[in-house]
């Protein structure tokens, strides 16, 4: 199961690395019309995430290595590596409203606020 968090991670840093907002830094971005300001900017922001992922999906997958992440068993008996996950990409990116992106972004910390 680490070695799924591991490749997870290198795809979202594959992402991270082939998209960014380094194009708005250049003087064209400044005459190009406002609409299109606003879509490269909204889809910049999506290719933002990834550096999250990747450093999250990374720690999951050294502290699973490590067995910090073991949370018991299924009811089909499959194990569970989930005990400190802090992100569920799945979740985020298909998220219906903000209280699911939420629930499914910084996991650890929103358990942490809640105690």
């Amino acid at each position: 199961y680490a070695l799924h968090f591991l490749v997870q991670s290198g795809l979202t840093y594959g992402i991270m690395i082939l998209t960014g907002v380094e194009h708005m830094h250049k003087g064209s971005y400044h005459y190009t019309p406002f609409y299109a300001q606003v879509v490269y900017l909204y889809l910049s922001m999506l290719t933002t995430r990834p550096k999250y992922y990747f450093v999250w999906t990374l720690a999951d997958a050294i502290n699973n290595a490590a067995g910090f992440g073991f949370n018991g068993y299924d009811l089909d008996g499959s194990p569970r590596w989930d005990l400190i996950s802090n992100l569920r990409i799945q979740n985020i990116e298909l998220a219906t409203s903000f209280k699911v992106f939420l629930d499914n972004w910084n996991i650890q910390t929103a358990h942490w606020l809640k105690r």
